[in-house]
């Protein structure tokens, strides 16, 4: 019974952890600059949440499709 108690204490541990993670991981930023290869992000506050050279993921906002009336 013990061990079922401390591997359900675990398991929650490991949750509440990839919860937290994936939260913090989301920020709005707003291009301000282009240069070749180059691209300049203004994130305001969340800035300090990013280290020189850390990898991230960018995805463009989608235009939206026109819908042609009769």
């Amino acid at each position: 019974m013990k061990e079922s108690g401390i591997l359900i204490v675990a398991v929650m541990f490991l949750l509440a952890t990839a919860c937290t993670g994936s939260a913090l991981a989301k920020t709005t930023c707003t291009v301000t600059a282009v240069a070749g290869s180059n691209v300049t992000m203004d994130c305001g506050d969340k800035a300090g949440d990013f280290d020189a050279g850390m990898q991230v993921n960018v995805k463009a906002k989608k235009a939206k499709k026109a819908i042609e009336g009769c």
